[in-house]
């Protein structure tokens, strides 16, 4: 368990949404498969978007400099270190490709749930997790369809 403001950990989440957004855009480029190629496209514009909205909520006064600075005590587990999107190489298979996807948007998709669940969350941002564990949710079932069509 760790200590961490309301403030890191929605900086955390932002940084796994511009990786989650680079990550794609190179999975967009190392993979031959036409419908992955599009995928990829589009949970890439998704990524981008999370970070924004999260930017966004940051800097309207909907969210006090009191609700940022609560302190939470958060399992390890979901704020594990960044996986890098840069090592996704050239050579790599559409299958792992996928598999990896499917960890980033699992671990992800428990952050927010985390987070939806404290009782007594600023609203605003107890809003945009849940409509983002039900986006990372629509994303896991598309990837873990396209992992069943390939294997």
């Amino acid at each position: 368990m760790q200590e961490i403001s309301l403030r890191q950990v929605i900086e955390y989440a932002i940084a796994i949404e511009e990786e989650g957004y680079r990550f794609y855009r190179r999975a967009m480029r190392v993979s031959s498969n036409g419908d992955l190629q599009q995928l990829a496209e589009s949970f890439a514009t998704d990524e981008l978007n999370q970070a924004n909205r999260f930017r966004t909520a940051l800097g309207t006064k909907s969210i006090k400099a009191a609700d940022l600075d609560r302190v939470l005590s958060l399992d390890d587990a979901l704020m594990p270190e960044l996986t890098r999107s840069d090592l996704v190489r050239k050579d790599e298979f559409d299958k792992d490709i996928l598999k990896d996807a499917i960890d980033r948007e699992e671990t992800t998709q428990k952050l927010y749930t985390f987070l939806a669940g404290v009782s007594d969350l600023n609203a605003a941002i107890k809003t945009i997790c849940e409509e983002f564990i039900e986006q990372e949710g629509g994303h896991l079932s598309q990837l873990k369809a396209a992992l069943a069509a390939i294997a």
